[in-house]
């Protein structure tokens, strides 16, 4: 492992990897979750089912109409919630950011 390590990553890559070490770990460890391994699975079932084909011309009607369904309605409302639930995280781990910076000017000073 120590040879591969050596050979594939350069002086900043490890110590970009040892930085940031709890982090890589506790995405891996969030993502073997169960729970998440399905959902990682459904997408990639979905995925490879995927056979899209647009026509050349899609009105403006078309789409209002396509929009109206059930299918639709439901996909949007779970891509506008995704969304949300994304900038709020973001938001989040920015405001613990600033946090710990103020805690260790606080330390040093």
């Amino acid at each position: 492992i120590v040879d591969n390590v050596v050979t594939s990553f350069s002086i900043e890559d490890v110590k970009a990897l040892s930085e940031n070490i709890v982090l890589i770990l506790s995405t891996v460890k969030n993502l073997t979750q169960p729970e998440m391994l399905i959902a990682l699975d459904n997408a990639v079932s979905v995925y490879k089912k995927l056979d899209i084909s647009v026509a050349q011309k899609v009105s403006f009607l078309d789409l209002f109409k396509e929009a109206r369904t059930p299918e639709m309605r439901q996909g949007v409302a779970f891509g506008i919630q995704f969304l949300k639930n994304l900038a709020t995280t973001e938001r989040s781990n920015k405001f613990k950011e600033i946090i710990n910076e103020k805690k260790e000017k606080q330390h040093a000073g």
